[in-house]
């Protein structure tokens, strides 16, 4: 099993109604042998403007990186003022995979249900544990897949042709047989926080992880 420790950071200007949620990604990652906790974390007066800002953060909290698998930080703001702006749902921050944001202003989220949360945060948690838009696949939505893949998209249809139990009660999507590959048998150092720099890891695995996909494909 894995163990990802998230430590949660609000801007001010984010209501306290609006909250991670924690037991469906517990559930979600659990089936794919990811453990994670949340704990809460500073607080922000201001909201960062720039992706600059949040690394700067990060950087005068820890001016060294933090051992691997150490607490990543996971920031819920409002909206993304960089490239994409309000069309940006989440991004990782750092390259050592030591941060990711959320911003519930953005389009999809400002009118998304809890379902769509629950995705996106997810979406950045894949990316926190070196899994890429190309760990998953257009044609089976799966966390890792971008939000224009996933939207619209059945959430059961999608479990039942990944072969895994959908986790009760969850709305989030399976992760990809590529990534349930790369969590298995990837190095710590390419999957845990604080580790290598993000890319794509496990890209050995695609061929075997297609035909596999291609046996369970429904229509």
């Amino acid at each position: 099993m894995i163990s990802v420790d998230l430590l949660v950071h609000r801007v001010s200007s984010v209501g306290i109604a609006v909250g991670v949620p924690e037991h469906a990604l517990k559930s979600l990652f659990s089936v794919f042998g990811v453990s994670l906790s949340f704990r809460a974390g500073a607080n922000l007066a201001e909201e960062p403007t720039r992706w600059d800002e949040y690394v700067a953060i990060v950087n005068r909290w820890h001016p060294t990186p933090l051992p691997l698998g150490s607490p990543a930080h996971l920031f819920i703001g409002n909206t993304w003022n960089g490239e994409g702006a309000g069309g940006t749902n989440g991004v990782l921050l750092t390259p050592e995979r030591s941060a990711i944001a959320v911003f519930i202003g953005s389009d999809a989220l400002r009118e998304g249900s809890a379902a769509v949360l629950l995705q996106v945060v997810a979406h950045e948690i894949c990316h926190l544990l070196n899994l890429t838009h190309e760990h998953g696949n257009p044609q089976m939505p799966s966390a890792e897949c971008p939000d224009t893949c996933r939207s619209g998209k059945p959430v059961d249809l999608a479990w039942m042709v990944s072969g895994r139990p959908q986790p009760p009660g969850v709305e989030g999507y399976p992760l990809s047989p590529i990534s349930e590959q790369v969590l298995a048998s990837a190095p710590a150092s390419q999957v845990l926080p604080w580790g290598e720099h993000f890319r794509p890891v496990g890209t050995e695995a695609m061929d075997a992880a297609v035909s596999l996909f291609e046996e369970r494909r429904i229509t």
